[in-house]
């Protein structure tokens, strides 16, 4: 049967006002974050990541396509999925992402540290025998043990004498502050001296020696070498007994916590005096963030994680019960307004952590996360808990709720620290690594670290420890300084 014009003319009209309705709706979801997914026949909202490196300029590849800006840039209107990023830059070595993309959701490459191919580094102190080394909490500050050696005419050793050197700042010379001597020649003489560590102002050295006799003894050392005749302290001369745990008041400069005999007390340096017990059947104690956590053996017998205020010391909240073990490691930590807690008892190898501590017990969340974790830490905004796994690094992410396992080695750790919020230098097998939060990007920095040597930092995205020469143990560790900047290499 024909069509008559008019309905023609109905029917176009109808199908053109469908099209045009239809592109309409098109356009402005394609302008409102909204792409067609070829793969699906649907409509999906599109998400974007954000890119940068330092240094800047570096080539962007997004899922092997080259992009034709380099970074800092911003990759919009990607399908939800796995995208690969990555940066190249001449003379440095290539970063690689793997990125998630969700609808409405901006994802982030922003951190990428390009690290020289070629890493430029620096002895500190090349001319004395440094074997241990600590920072103040600014990292500005330095106390070194030095090895002092004598020899006789004909060149053989006749004595070794470690030595506490300070350093006000990596580019002044370091000060003697401490050698010991004995009183006679009959006297044991000091073997060893380690342990140190600068109270929160620097201006104090808190260390431990250790006698041919083997007989330990905490020392106060202040580090203005010219009050060491008057003020240095012998603490275990004045204590009332050998403290099992021992430590500085993170933020009060002039509070020192030990605990003997199961009393958590203070010794106030001002004062020169030991307070009365802050607290009995106390098993260890962290000073976190101001906040001073303990492992206790309540009324009930049972072992409680309890938190304490530096203004209310006597006023504990009381966390939840641990299971019994020999070591525990703690941590106080805060979150877009929330504060934390995360024990991990060394028995259990399982991380509690719990949200809301400070709320009503009942608002209280606590969770308990992975398995066989030997050690475990929190990056400096609280976002990012990273643990040992069966030697893999495992992260969670408390802002998004994810868990990130990419199967870094952590196989050997002996030390890790966070030089930024995403990035963490650790050592491990006698290597010293810069690798990203989550276990991507994992970059070798030196392989012949001396195993147990703590990680410093300092300006310009520099970091140290001891190298020991053609990697063999047995060599006089060298502090080295190694630059991620090369344009920055300090004095």
């Amino acid at each position: 049967m024909a069509i008559s014009k008019q309905t023609r003319n109905f029917l176009t009209y109808l199908f053109g006002t469908v099209i045009v309705v239809f592109g309409t709706i098109l356009l402005g979801a394609l302008a409102t974050g909204w792409q067609y997914d070829f793969t699906t026949g649907e409509l999906r909202e599109t998400g974007l990541i954000i890119m940068n490196s330092e240094p800047t300029g570096a080539t962007i590849t997004l899922n092997d396509a080259p992009i034709k800006s380099t970074t800092p840039y911003r990759a919009t209107s990607l399908l939800p999925g796995t995208y690969t990023v990555k940066y190249t830059k001449a003379g440095y070595r290539p970063w690689i992402k793997q990125s998630d993309v969700d609808g409405e959701r901006v994802s982030f490459a922003d951190y990428a540290w390009l690290i020289p191919e070629q890493l430029p580094s620096r002895l500190r102190y090349p001319d004395n025998k440094i074997i241990s080394a600590t920072q103040s909490i600014d990292r500005r500050r330095f106390a070194f043990v030095e090895t002092v050696t004598k020899t006789n005419e004909s060149g053989a050793v006749t004595s070794t004498t470690p030595t506490i050197l300070y350093a006000p700042d990596l580019s002044r010379s370091s000060n003697i502050l401490y050698t010991p001597t004995a009183s006679s020649e009959t006297d044991p003489k000091v073997t060893a001296i380690d342990s140190l560590a600068l109270n929160a102002d620097a201006t104090w050295l808190l260390t431990r020696q250790t006698t041919s006799d083997n007989k330990t003894s905490w020392l106060l050392v202040p580090t203005n070498s010219s009050d060491v005749p008057t003020k240095l302290t012998n603490l275990s001369a004045v204590l009332p007994a050998t403290p099992t745990w021992i430590s500085w008041s993170d933020t009060e400069p002039n509070d020192l916590y030990v605990i003997l005999n199961g009393s958590l007390r203070r010794w106030s340096i001002n004062d020169k005096r030991l307070g009365d017990a802050i607290a009995d059947g106390v098993v260890t104690a962290k000073w976190d963030n101001g906040r001073l956590l303990t492992i206790e053996v309540l009324a009930d017998g049972l072992r409680w994680l309890r938190v304490r205020t530096k203004d209310q010391l006597g006023e504990p909240e009381t966390i939840h019960q641990v299971p019994s073990s020999a070591n525990y490691q703690l941590r106080y930590f805060s979150l877009l307004g929330n504060d934390y807690t995360a024990v991990l008892p060394d028995a259990s190898k399982q991380l509690i952590v719990t949200r809301g501590i400070f709320n009503n017990p009942n608002q209280r969340i606590t969770s308990i996360s992975g398995k066989n974790i030997s050690a475990f830490t929190v990056n400096r905004s609280g976002r990012y808990i990273v643990m040992n796994e069966s030697d893999r690094m495992f992260t969670i992410d408390l802002e998004r709720n994810q868990r990130y396992r990419y199967g870094a080695s952590l196989a050997g750790l002996t030390s890790w620290e966070w030089m930024n919020d995403q990035h963490l230098a650790i050592i491990s097998k006698n290597q010293l690594r810069l690798i990203d939060y989550d276990g991507q990007n994992n970059e070798l920095i030196s392989s012949i670290i001396r195993s147990n040597a703590p990680i410093l930092f300092w300006e310009n995205k520099s970091l140290m420890s001891f190298v020991q020469p053609g990697g063999n143990e047995n060599t006089r560790p060298r502090l080295t300084h190694f630059f991620l900047d090369p344009e920055k290499v300090l004095e």
